[in-house]
């Protein structure tokens, strides 16, 4: 509540919290008890990240994954993507360093109106998509198909598990 306080006063507020993704960190503040009139207020943007496991650049080789590996992923049949065999400088594991992949959720003035109406997770996720959105999955999807992680890296980090 200070740091809604603080926001409503004109005050720039940086904080953090525990979510799976930048939606649920609305969820995280209504059962923080901030009511949605403060949230819908307050909130211009959540950034959420994931840490992903890279690839290791000695041992990496293109990989085609067949149809079955690919509609598993659900990635198109007939891509190419990276995969690591493990070396010496990577120690056999394949990946070697990390970086992050981002969901920036600006709150738009449709958002601001479910917020209010307390809408489902559900409801707001559709409406950020479809406010421009770029969700975790399509990050790491940029990433696969940069070369820079595996399809399997993909898949975990995109898990909702």
């Amino acid at each position: 509540m200070i740091a809604m306080r603080a926001a409503l006063t004109g005050h720039l507020v940086m904080s953090t919290t525990h979510t799976r993704d930048a939606v649920a960190a609305l969820a995280r503040l209504r059962e923080l008890g901030v009511e949605p009139y403060l949230v819908a207020s307050c909130l211009r943007v959540v950034v959420a990240q994931r840490l992903i496991r890279l690839l290791c650049r000695r041992c990496s080789v293109e990989h085609q994954p067949d149809r079955e590996e690919a509609a598993a992923h659900g990635v198109p049949a007939g891509e190419s993507f990276f995969r690591s065999t493990g070396c010496d400088q990577c120690e056999g594991r394949g990946t070697r360093g990390r970086s992050a992949i981002f969901e920036l959720l600006e709150i738009t003035p449709e958002l601001n109106a479910l917020i209010i109406r307390e809408a489902s997770e559900k409801a707001l996720r559709d409406q950020a998509i479809e406010s421009g959105m770029r969700g975790f999955r399509m990050a790491a999807l940029d990433k696969a198909r940069a070369g820079l992680i595996s399809l399997q890296e993909y898949a975990r980090i995109t898990s909702d598990g």
